[in-house]
């Protein structure tokens, strides 16, 4: 069973950086909209944004993870790397499920 408080530091973390993700995206989409004198919803991004947003996100992630070493860290507690891609990828593909459940 994974420690609840070393799985909730690395959820929070993947979150915030989904966030900021997010909130880049939107700033493009938007940007793009207006000079283009077009109106674009950022919460309803096209699924190939979506997509590519969590895809990114989730490497972001991964990349954080390997900056800071917690590879071996995590590798020494017995979870793998699959393990660790998936983990990484939940929090923003549950975060863009939830939008899109809440989409006007």
């Amino acid at each position: 069973r994974p420690n609840r408080l070393l799985v909730q530091s690395y959820v929070l973390r993947h979150v915030g950086l989904w966030l900021l993700m997010r909130a880049l995206m939107s700033v493009l989409f938007v940007s793009a909209a207006v000079s283009a004198h077009a109106r674009f919803n950022p919460l309803a991004m096209p699924l190939s944004g979506v997509s590519t947003l969590v895809l990114v996100s989730m490497s972001v992630n991964l990349v954080e993870m390997a900056r800071r070493h917690e590879f071996d860290l995590l590798g020494n507690l017995g979870v793998t790397r699959a393990a660790i891609a998936a983990w990484s990828l939940l929090p923003p593909l549950l975060g863009e499920a939830v939008l899109l459940a809440f989409r006007p």
